[in-house]
């Protein structure tokens, strides 16, 4: 007859403080206590469940009464007390489980029993489980016999809700906190007991099974169990993942490239794919936010450890942080926690899953700096993917519209019946005397969106890959004449597709102040808001073009007639004359100013 099955849960528990794994700390001062023979009267022990509240109980009971104690504070093993504790009937030790044992009249009976001494050693142990339990009269009947037990007699509650004792039994025990156990450390007792079981196992498997059990060494035992028993003594990495119904973490690092590269029809493929495996659209959620909030603490060597991943494991999860950098993982994880949070009242769960990918996408275009800047500073840092600020940021500082916000109007785009030149000043076109009249300026708007087409961008990488890759450091000087052309062929070149923005740099001419310092005032408010936010591409631009590394660009509205006048060589009269010249030019141009929506 074959020996009957015992789970390893309980085949594999703690014995003595050595193998009482994870605590060490707590192991450590039971034991010195034994040694100097200080046994306090009351114990509390609080922790999550499964890292060895009960275990270290029994194992400072049975060390206690122990007629022979090593030199280590350990139990002999071999005394009558020590043989009658491992059989099971030892007299001196007595569990009580406060879940069911919670009245008054319990504790009652409990106190009737402590007034008898023990019989063989010398103390008699009380290990009551989940104290927590225990009613507001059970506690306060319990609290003179705990604060002044007879000399014979040592309490050790355990609780997994330290919240809930109250503060009067706090005071009257040594409060023991214990820890939820490191991964490495379930990792390492999961393959000690494959050895000794025959069971074969996959290292990466392992780690699967120790961050499923989030600290507990019982929780990941049942899980080894179990899967040993499905997989027939042989645990791989792939029927792990089938057995526990949880996602690869290559399905995640999948989801994260797809949005780095922009290509959202990727990751909508990719989501039907896994929804036709069975799998719910909130848990997909749930597991994306527990990855990026992974890449979070592996985008830093400080915290990186505190994921307890392999070495190899945490070389992958670093390098896929650095690439996406700190202000993207923060704007991506308030995204997620927000779609998390409309879940359960949405009636449309998957297109809200599905929006929200797709917003993590327009995120990632938009080049969300590394480090999020305070107000009064401009973003220097790399965007999604690592790469050096370009010229692609014309088209990130006017991104696609999300889901979650109104889509602005694209402006028409027109051909101007005159040529425009790209490499030279324009000269002043002669005055024509005006009526003094005074137009009113409406309030500042907020910023206006101008989406740059897909092509358009990867016309602009294409010409900015063939540039070199940093400004020079010579600080070479250049005329004010060098710096309007350079000026005008940076529109010319990277802003061919974007009328609005081509627009606004041809609608000025910019000042050199003080050998490096380029001061533009800009017509309008919008104009403002969308230079602004493509400021850095200019600043390098001119940097690499001009030679000079000290170049600092600085945009303003122009406030006055007689500013603009001189800005753009043209009076407002003549300018409205010359948008009048060409209705759907005025059109576009009214759109922007007014902020409508094109019917």
């Amino acid at each position: 007859m074959s020996e009957k099955f015992v789970v390893s849960a309980r085949k594999y528990r703690p014995d003595s403080f050595e193998s009482l794994l994870g605590q060490e700390a707590v192991s450590e001062t039971l034991r010195r206590s034994i040694l100097q023979q200080k046994t306090a009267h009351a114990y509390l022990f609080c922790g999550p469940r499964g890292v060895g509240k009960t275990s270290a109980a029994r194992i400072f009971a049975k060390a206690i009464n122990c007629a022979s104690p090593l030199t280590s504070g350990e139990a002999c093993g071999t005394c009558e007390s020590c043989r009658a504790f491992e059989a099971q009937r030892s007299f001196n030790v007595f569990e009580l489980d406060a879940a069911s044992n919670n009245s008054a009249n319990d504790i009652r009976q409990l106190i009737e029993e402590v007034s008898i001494p023990p019989q063989v050693g010398q103390y008699k142990v009380y290990i009551i489980d989940e104290v927590h339990m225990l009613s507001t009269a059970a506690f306060n009947a319990f609290l003179k016999t705990l604060e002044e037990p007879p000399e014979y007699v040592v309490f050790i509650l355990a609780t997994t809700e330290k919240h809930k004792i109250l503060p009067t039994i706090l005071s009257r025990c040594q409060v023991f906190d214990f820890k939820p156990i490191p991964s490495d450390v379930i990792v390492r007792q999961l393959l000690r007991i494959a050895q000794i079981e025959n069971i074969q196992v996959e290292p990466k498997a392992l780690e699967l099974i120790a961050r499923e059990a989030d600290g507990g060494m019982r929780d990941a035992l049942s899980v080894f169990d179990r899967i040993a028993s499905y997989t027939d003594g042989k645990v791989s990495y792939s029927r792990t993942l089938e057995s526990l119904n949880i996602l690869d973490e290559e399905y995640y690092f999948k989801f994260v490239d797809n949005i780095s590269r922009n290509d959202y029809s990727a990751n909508l493929v990719l989501l039907d794919e896994l929804l036709l495996r069975g799998f719910d659209p909130k848990t997909i959620i749930m597991g994306l936010t527990d990855f990026l909030r992974s890449l979070l603490l592996a985008i830093d060597n400080l915290t990186l450890p505190l994921l307890h991943l392999s070495e190899e494991t945490a070389i992958s999860y670093s390098k896929l942080a650095q690439k996406c950098g700190r202000g993207f993982l923060y704007q991506a994880l308030a995204r997620l926690l927000n779609c998390l949070k409309e879940y359960r009242n949405s009636n449309a769960k998957r297109l809200l899953v599905e929006m929200t990918l797709m917003s993590l996408t327009s995120l990632a275009q938009e080049g969300i700096p590394s480090a999020t800047p305070s107000p009064a500073q401009t973003p220097q840092s790399p965007s999604v993917g690592g790469a050096r600020p370009q010229p692609q940021q014309a088209g990130a500082s006017a991104p696609r519209p999300t889901p979650s916000a109104p889509i602005a109007p694209t402006p028409t785009r027109v051909v101007p019946k005159g040529p425009i030149p790209s490499g030279v000043n324009p000269k002043p076109m002669e005055q024509v005397p005006m009526p003094q009249v005074e137009i009113p300026r409406p309030s500042a708007p907020a910023p206006i969106h101008v989406p740059m087409p897909r092509q358009a961008v990867k016309e602009v990488q294409k010409k900015e890959e063939s540039t070199p890759a940093n400004p020079s450091k010579e600080g070479k000087p250049f005329s004010e004449e060098d710096m309007q052309i350079a000026w005008n062929t940076y529109a010319a070149d990277y802003l061919q597709n974007n009328v609005f923005l081509q627009g606004a740099f041809r609608d000025v001419i910019p000042q050199l102040h003080n050998d490096t310092e380029v001061h533009v005032a800009m017509i309008n408010r919008p104009q403002v808001n969308a230079v602004e936010r493509i400021k850095n591409s200019i600043v390098e631009y001119l940097r690499r073009e001009l030679r000079n590394g000290d170049i600092t660009l600085h945009i303003r509205q122009a406030e006055t007639k007689e500013e603009v006048e001189e800005q753009t060589g043209i009076s407002p009269w003549d300018r409205f004359v010359q948008m009048a010249s060409d209705p759907k030019t005025l059109v576009s141009q009214m759109i922007q100013e007014l902020r409508l929506r094109p019917i």
